[in-house]
């Protein structure tokens, strides 16, 4: 009985398709129907027992800087996160910015939708760009909950993949690749 069209959120798996690439999200998490127009894909996290509420995950593709959407998630735990981290690591040779906040988590203002700020909170999220497209992985959610799906986090981020890579994975002989760098004959 949703207002939407199209079939449920269910239905369509656990693969993200992101122009050439996709991302395959782990099992265990429920795809939901996206709650705006900007998310491309939407996940539940289910909450460990003592967490008052689900973690949530989503795919958007958005507009600004790496840096104006750090800024913009740090001003989302009060400008002070309590623990924060950053790192660049790479997956299917693109370069991805990894952060992870923890903290007190909505303390911002968007429109009349103001969210009581939550504290235990942990935003972990990644960017990156396909084709001079953006798109970030962003999840938020109660601490304790978001360890527990950290590892899964991990494993949606680095499930990046060009669209083709299983047809190019079997054929791949493997017999080429000391060839194929080969400067010979240039």
């Amino acid at each position: 009985g949703s207002p939407h069209a199209g079939p449920p959120p269910e239905a369509l798996g656990r693969e993200v398709a992101l122009g050439p690439m996709s991302l395959t999200a782990p099992d265990g998490w429920t795809r939901k129907q996206p709650s705006s127009g900007f998310v491309l894909a939407e996940f539940s996290l289910p909450r460990v027992e003592e967490d008052p509420a689900d973690g949530r995950l989503t795919v958007t593709s958005v507009a600004g800087s790496v840096e104006a959407n750090v800024t913009r998630w740090r001003g989302q735990f009060g400008g002070k996160p309590e623990k924060e981290s950053r790192e660049a690591i790479d997956v299917a040779g693109i370069p991805v910015t990894l952060v992870d906040f923890s903290g007190t988590y909505g303390s911002q203002q968007m429109g009349p939708m103001r969210a009581e700020p939550r504290s235990g909170y942990r935003m972990q999220a990644a960017i990156f760009s396909i084709d001079g497209k953006q798109f970030i992985i962003k999840a938020v959610g109660p601490e304790r909950t978001m360890v527990r799906h950290a590892e899964g986090f991990a494993a949606l981020v680095g499930s990046l993949e060009s669209g083709d890579a299983d047809s190019t994975d079997a054929d791949f002989t493997g017999e080429a690749a000391p060839d194929a760098d080969s400067t010979e004959g240039s």
